[in-house]
């Protein structure tokens, strides 16, 4: 059979394409330190993410726009050693099915889509991932209706690159301790012998091949990749 390939959501994994200057080709007009500046502004890969949306299936897209009939669950709120409750009930999520087209939810149940992923917290050894919701029409809910979904319900109903998108912050979060200012970068550019005269006041469209390249792996290494694939 076919060998099973499997990620850990933790993992930092760096992409350098086999043409490397296809990753500068739009930012000519920046110096290394600003392309590296543009590129993880946000706390994520913007070549990364363009990437993946790129490749992103016309069905994974069809799931963004699911409707689902999401169910509640009530807990019981904490008791004192006088069996008085201490603190109000907890709403929490149960599970969710899609909506076909044309049919009518149940009574009494909510009907919403995943606007997107905002936060991911452990339970029961298990990820869970935060949920922000959008009514029918697409129109965010507030923050305070958000719930944790297990990570097995999501996977099942194809939001993989949504939870892969905040895998790849929270990892990228826990590798990046380094500011995105022009010293700090430019320290990082001299470990790939990208000195200052090319890296903070060169400009991309001016280097050679040779300082392209090291502009390209050291952008690559940003976040301390555990795997770089080449």
């Amino acid at each position: 059979g076919s060998p099973e390939i499997y990620r850990h959501q933790n993992c930092r994994i760096a992409y350098v394409a086999q043409h490397a200057f296809h990753h500068i080709e739009q930012h000519l007009e920046m110096s290394p330190v600003e392309y590296i500046q543009w590129r993880f502004s946000g706390g994520l890969d913007k070549e990364q993410q363009a990437m993946e949306a790129a490749q992103m299936t016309d069905e994974e897209k069809a799931k963004l726009n699911q409707t689902f009939v999401v169910y509640l669950k009530e807990l019981a709120a904490e008791l004192d050693e006088a069996g008085n409750e201490t603190g109000e009930r907890r709403i929490e999520f149960d599970k969710m099915v899609p909506l076909p087209k044309g049919q009518k939810p149940p009574p009494d149940t909510q009907v919403r889509k995943i606007k997107q992923l905002v936060g991911r917290r452990t339970r029961h050894n298990e990820y869970e991932y935060e949920v922000k919701w959008a009514n029918t029409d697409g129109t965010s809910l507030e923050d305070s209706k958000n719930l944790y979904v297990p990570r097995l319900v999501l996977e099942s109903n194809g939001f993989f690159k949504l939870m892969k998108n905040i895998d790849d912050k929270i990892a990228a979060e826990s590798g990046n301790v380094k500011p995105l200012t022009t010293s700090c970068i430019q320290t990082h550019l001299d470990n790939f012998g990208l000195h200052e005269e090319f890296g903070t006041y060169g400009k991309l469209k001016n280097l050679s091949g040779g300082q392209k390249v090291k502009c390209v792996i050291g952008a690559s290494m940003w976040f301390c990749p555990h795997l770089v694939i080449l």
